[in-house]
This record gives structure tokens, C-alpha cells and sequence, in this order.
């Protein structure tokens, strides 16, 4: 006896609705991902963005030493930044105007060093090659407080800006949503369908049997013999 031929999935028509309908969702929610990285990536002159990754690395790695100072610890990211970056520069400055340096802050930007209080955020970007002036600055915060960090950043490349975008809250909220949201409309739909289609046949069902009956009826008022019918 030759076993039943196990259908693949989907094998109903709903969850061949529900199937089509996620694909569908997602290449949206993907093509809106990736049309939107294009679009930041080409505004941005040159097609790069600055990453803040080394900047950002340094600020976790900012400690209160034995004195009382801040320091900046010797982590692996460290090691890691100085590896790329043999002339990297930063600079912290806390809500109390304590700072911890590292490296040679370039000439232009030691007004900016200054006056680090007073800014908040800015990436910047020369139009040199390779760029030696890459820059970001951002506000921060940790166990030794608020912060103004200023430092040397490096180039993005579009597969970094899009792996990055792909992380965002948005981004995973709008697929969770898609995800359940349609196998609960598809579902609910398919309820509706079902009783309406139900209330459907009763009603025709009930209309046979009205319509057989004025048959009968007129048959026998004709004076038809019911061995004809």
C-alpha cells in the first residue's frame, strides 16, 4: 500500500493567504529599509557616513583611578581602536568640567575642545582622503556622569549603515506587528467568511424547500396526478 503524499505547507488556503501575505509584508518592510539607507547614504556627500564606533569605545572605557581622576582604562576595545586608528584623539569633559584626555587633539578642533559645555552633538567630516579630520561629537552618560565626548571617527560603509538600521526598535516593532497582524486579520477574516457563508446556504437551503413546496402546491391545485412530477 503506497503511503498518502503529505502535502508541504502551507496546505490550507488560509495559511497559503497568510504565507502570501507575509511574504508580501516583509519584501515591503525590506525594500522601505533598504530604500531608506540608499537615500541617507546618497544625500550624504560622497556616499559615507561618519561612525562614531571609536568615540564610543573610548567613552566606555572612561574609569575613576586610584586618585580620584578620570582615566581612560586599557580595554581590548581600546587596543582594538588604537589598532585601526594608531593617531586616534578624544576627549571627555563631565558636567563638572572634569576631563580625560587621549592623543593630540588636531589645531582646528582645540577651539571645539574648549568649549565642549556648550555643544551637544555634531559628526564632521573633511574632504581630504583619507580624511585624517573625521569627527563626532555627542552627549553621554555613565556611573561617573554626564558627559561631552569629542574624538577622532571613522568612515561607515553602506553595509554597516544598513546592518545598523536593521537593529533599530522601529525596524523590529514594524516586523513583530506584521507578523502577528496578519494571521490575526487573515484569521478573522476567514471567521467572517465562514459564518456568512453559513447564513448563505441556510437561506438557500430554505429557499429550495419554500420553492419545492409552491411547486406542490400549484401541482395539485392543477389537478396534476403527483405521478407525474
Amino acid at each position: 500500500m503506497v503511503p498518502p503524499v503529505r502535502k508541504p505547507w502551507p496546505r490550507s488556503l488560509k495559511q497559503r493567504l497568510i504565507a502570501q501575505l507575509l511574504v508580501l509584508q516583509l519584501a515591503m518592510l525590506l525594500a522601505f529599509g533598504l530604500s531608506f539607507v540608499s537615500l541617507l547614504v546618497l544625500a550624504d556627500e560622497g556616499g559615507v557616513l561618519v561612525s562614531p564606533a571609536p568615540v564610543e569605545k573610548a567613552f566606555d572605557a572612561i574609569r575613576r583611578g586610584p586618585e580620584g581622576k578620570l582615566v581612560l582604562a586599557k580595554t581590548e576595545e581600546m587596543g582594538d581602536v588604537h589598532a585601526r586608528h594608531p593617531d586616534f584623539w578624544f576627549i571627555a569633559r563631565n558636567d563638572y568640567g572634569e576631563t580625560v584626555q587621549v592623543g593630540d587633539i588636531p589645531a582646528i578642533y582645540r577651539g571645539v575642545s574648549e568649549n565642549l559645555g556648550r555643544m551637544t552633538y555634531s559628526d564632521i567630516r573633511d574632504a581630504g582622503d583619507p580624511s585624517p579630520y573625521l569627527a563626532v561629537l555627542r552627549r553621554r552618560s555613565n556611573a561617573e556622569g554626564d558627559f561631552t565626548v569629542f574624538g577622532q571617527g571613522e568612515l561607515m560603509s553602506q553595509s554597516a549603515l544598513i546592518l545598523q538600521f536593521s537593529r533599530a526598535p522601529m525596524l523590529v516593532l514594524l516586523a513583530l506587528v506584521t507578523v502577528a497582524g496578519v494571521p490575526w486579520i487573515v484569521n478573522r477574516t476567514s471567521r467572517d467568511i465562514s459564518t456568512l457563508a453559513i447564513d448563505e446556504a441556510t437561506t438557500f437551503h430554505m429557499s429550495r424547500r419554500c420553492s419545492a413546496r409552491s411547486f406542490r402546491r400549484a401541482r395539485l391545485l392543477s389537478g396534476v396526478p403527483s405521478s407525474t412530477w
